[in-house]
Protein backbone atom coordinates (compact mmCIF):
# COMPACT_ATOMS: atom_id res chain seq x y z
CA UNK A 1 0.00 0.00 0.00
CA UNK A 2 2.99 2.38 0.55
CA UNK A 3 4.28 1.76 -2.50
CA UNK A 4 0.79 2.39 -4.04
CA UNK A 5 0.69 5.36 -2.37
CA UNK A 6 3.98 7.13 -3.06
CA UNK A 7 3.92 6.19 -6.70
CA UNK A 8 0.45 7.89 -7.15
CA UNK A 9 2.17 10.64 -6.03
CA UNK A 10 2.89 13.77 -7.92
CA UNK A 11 6.04 14.22 -6.27
CA UNK A 12 9.11 12.34 -8.41
CA UNK A 13 11.34 11.90 -5.16
CA UNK A 14 8.23 10.21 -3.91
CA UNK A 15 7.91 8.35 -7.12
CA UNK A 16 11.53 7.32 -7.01
CA UNK A 17 10.83 5.97 -3.15
CA UNK A 18 8.25 3.70 -4.61
CA UNK A 19 10.24 2.48 -7.13
CA UNK A 20 13.54 1.63 -4.83
CA UNK A 21 10.51 0.19 -2.47
CA UNK A 22 9.46 -1.96 -5.03
CA UNK A 23 12.72 -3.06 -6.37
CA UNK A 24 13.48 -4.11 -2.50
CA UNK A 25 10.62 -6.17 -2.65
CA UNK A 26 10.96 -7.93 -5.62
CA UNK A 27 14.49 -8.97 -5.05
CA UNK A 28 13.77 -10.00 -1.69
CA UNK A 29 11.31 -12.05 -3.15
CA UNK A 30 14.25 -13.52 -5.84
CA UNK A 31 16.25 -14.20 -3.16
CA UNK A 32 13.99 -16.31 -1.09
CA UNK A 33 12.80 -18.16 -4.42
CA UNK A 34 16.02 -18.77 -5.21
CA UNK A 35 16.60 -20.47 -2.10
CA UNK A 36 13.42 -22.14 -1.70
CA UNK A 37 11.83 -22.47 -5.36
CA UNK A 38 8.82 -21.02 -3.94
CA UNK A 39 7.16 -18.00 -3.42
CA UNK A 40 5.93 -17.52 -0.03
CA UNK A 41 2.46 -15.88 1.87
CA UNK A 42 5.11 -13.52 4.17
CA UNK A 43 8.38 -12.09 3.91
CA UNK A 44 10.15 -10.85 6.78
CA UNK A 45 11.47 -7.48 5.68
CA UNK A 46 12.50 -6.41 9.00
CA UNK A 47 15.85 -8.75 8.58
CA UNK A 48 19.13 -8.35 6.81
CA UNK A 49 18.97 -11.23 5.00
CA UNK A 50 15.52 -11.77 3.07
CA UNK A 51 13.49 -14.70 4.42
CA UNK A 52 9.92 -15.80 4.93
CA UNK A 53 7.71 -14.66 8.02
CA UNK A 54 6.28 -16.22 10.14
CA UNK A 55 3.54 -15.83 13.12
CA UNK A 56 -0.24 -15.91 12.33
CA UNK A 57 -3.10 -18.86 12.53
CA UNK A 58 -1.58 -20.99 10.62
CA UNK A 59 2.00 -22.03 8.85
CA UNK A 60 3.05 -19.64 5.97
CA UNK A 61 1.69 -20.83 2.90
CA UNK A 62 3.63 -21.44 -0.34
CA UNK A 63 2.33 -19.78 -3.35
CA UNK A 64 -0.24 -17.13 -1.63
CA UNK A 65 -2.41 -14.58 -3.72
CA UNK A 66 -2.02 -11.83 -2.70
CA UNK A 67 2.12 -11.97 -2.54
CA UNK A 68 1.95 -13.05 -6.14
CA UNK A 69 -0.25 -10.69 -7.27
CA UNK A 70 2.03 -7.59 -5.48
CA UNK A 71 5.07 -9.16 -7.12
CA UNK A 72 3.06 -8.84 -11.02
CA UNK A 73 1.68 -5.25 -9.78
CA UNK A 74 5.15 -4.39 -9.19
CA UNK A 75 6.76 -6.35 -12.43
CA UNK A 76 3.97 -4.72 -14.69
CA UNK A 77 4.60 -1.10 -13.19
CA UNK A 78 8.39 -1.15 -12.63
CA UNK A 79 9.63 -3.94 -14.59
CA UNK A 80 11.49 -1.69 -17.18
CA UNK A 81 13.75 -0.11 -14.38
CA UNK A 82 14.05 -3.24 -12.27
CA UNK A 83 17.50 -4.35 -12.55
CA UNK A 84 19.05 -7.67 -11.77
CA UNK A 85 20.95 -8.65 -8.47
CA UNK A 86 24.14 -7.65 -8.53
CA UNK A 87 27.33 -9.82 -7.23
CA UNK A 88 30.29 -8.56 -6.64
CA UNK A 89 32.85 -11.48 -5.92
CA UNK A 90 34.34 -11.01 -9.33
CA UNK A 91 32.90 -14.77 -10.58
CA UNK A 92 31.61 -13.64 -14.25
CA UNK A 93 29.59 -16.96 -14.27
CA UNK A 94 27.85 -16.59 -10.81
CA UNK A 95 27.01 -13.17 -11.65
CA UNK A 96 25.66 -14.21 -15.14
CA UNK A 97 23.91 -17.43 -13.49
CA UNK A 98 22.10 -14.54 -11.08
CA UNK A 99 20.64 -11.93 -13.99
CA UNK A 100 19.50 -15.77 -15.59
CA UNK A 101 17.81 -16.51 -13.18
CA UNK A 102 16.22 -13.67 -12.20
CA UNK A 103 15.38 -13.02 -15.73
CA UNK A 104 13.58 -16.52 -15.14
CA UNK A 105 11.73 -15.37 -12.25
CA UNK A 106 10.33 -12.40 -13.74
CA UNK A 107 9.21 -14.62 -17.26
CA UNK A 108 7.28 -16.88 -15.11
CA UNK A 109 5.74 -14.13 -12.73
CA UNK A 110 4.81 -12.52 -15.81
CA UNK A 111 3.58 -15.65 -17.22
CA UNK A 112 1.66 -16.69 -14.53
CA UNK A 113 -0.25 -12.79 -14.83
CA UNK A 114 -0.80 -12.98 -18.38
CA UNK A 115 -2.35 -16.30 -18.12
CA UNK A 116 -4.76 -15.05 -14.98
Amino acid sequence: MMIEGLRKSNDPRMQQKSFILAQKWILANYHVFQTDNVMWEKYDVASIKPQTGGGGEYNVQAGFGWTNGVALDLLVAYGDRLTSPKINNGNTAQGLRSTSCFAVFVLIMTTLYINC
